[in-house]
């Protein structure tokens, strides 16, 4: 019996071990299915705040790019001021591209056509720089300018409208130096009908005026190709395209800077020869041809530094008209001393 008894006080203690491990087990378990909960609440809400974290990033990053697309134009037209070409025309290129990435946007398609507006008047402003290229040649904007349409890819059509501009110089630089010497300027009145109504007493002072200005285009072009002689870039030889088209693009511009020193001096000399043509030399005092010789000498000199031209056609007029004013001036002089002898 007392065997009986302890084995029953063991059961007894064991069941009351177990139901209170299953009581444990029971409260373990709701707070396991609380945290839980928690858990995946705070999951989710960690989540949704990353997501939000990550939506309003996105938004400032394309509130950013407008803010800085809007400013590009002032941006643009302050480096323009400053002389800084390639940066300004690389800021443009690089806004436009951040526009093309992010154009689901109206506003920003919007800007992006502004964005092409201002490329083009960049290009203007680059281009009326270009022009004043032509009557006082500056190495260092020049070697600007040439980064800029390099960048832009557009350095042989630089290089054209650079001539254009600068047959536009010998033009307007030989009407700017007769105007002073005219009583009456129209703007209709051509080169050549300036010339002549240059009075005889002022043509030797207006053909030295001419000859500066039109000295000082040839100038600007002439340190124009030696720049380019200076610092020519040396390209290997390759079948890669890009060296290829370098090499190409080096070969044309120096050709066409070779063809510019005879077709500048042409210009030159084409204008000079109208304004003597024009000028009535017969008429002359004999000290003011002799200084009208002079000058024309000298400008024979000049072009034949400028490009190994003996200026044979500006030779052959002073010859002529020199053959012709003696004749003149000893003709008039007999009829004087036949008076005198008379």
């Amino acid at each position: 019996r007392d065997n009986c008894d302890r084995e029953f006080a063991e059961i007894q203690n064991i069941r009351a071990q177990l139901t209170q491990t299953l009581e444990t087990c029971r409260k373990a378990r709701e707070r396991l299915k609380t945290a839980s909960n928690h858990l995946t609440i705070s999951t989710f809400v960690i989540l949704a705040n990353v997501r939000k974290r990550q939506i309003i990033k996105s938004v400032l990053k394309s509130l950013q790019l407008l803010q800085n697309l809007r400013s590009v134009e002032k941006d643009v037209a302050d480096l323009v001021n400053k002389k800084e070409y390639f940066e300004a025309i690389e800021l443009i290129l690089k806004s436009k591209k951040a526009a093309a990435a992010n154009k689901e946007y109206t506003c920003i398609a919007d800007l992006a056509t502004r964005l092409q507006d201002t490329l083009d008047m960049t290009e203007e402003k680059l281009d009326s720089v270009l022009a004043k290229i032509c009557y006082n040649f500056d190495e260092e904007t020049f070697k600007k300018l040439k980064k800029a349409y390099d960048l832009l890819g557009k350095t042989q059509a630089a290089m054209e409208q650079l001539h254009m501009h600068y047959s536009s110089a010998v033009n307007e630089s030989a009407i700017e130096a007769v105007k002073p010497y005219l009583n009456e300027v129209s703007i209709e009145m051509k080169f050549q009908e300036m010339c002549q109504s240059v009075p005889t007493t002022k043509a030797p002072v207006c053909l030295l005026n001419l000859c500066e200005n039109l000295f000082l285009v040839m100038r600007s072009y002439y340190l124009l190709v030696n720049w380019h002689v200076k610092n020519e870039e040396s390209v290997p030889n390759s079948s890669n395209v890009f060296d290829i088209e370098r090499n190409v693009s080096r070969e044309y511009i120096k050709q066409k800077l070779k063809a510019g020193l005879i077709r500048i001096w042409h210009d030159v000399q084409a204008k000079v020869s109208t304004f003597l043509k024009s000028s009535g030399l017969e008429e002359f005092p004999f000290e003011k041809f002799i200084q009208m010789l002079g000058i024309l000498r000298k400008l024979t000199q000049v072009a034949e530094i400028f490009c190994g031209d003996k200026s044979d056609l500006l030779q052959d007029f002073i010859k002529t008209q020199s053959v012709s004013y003696i004749k003149n001036y000893h003709r008039g002089r007999m009829e004087e001393l036949k008076l005198f002898l008379e």
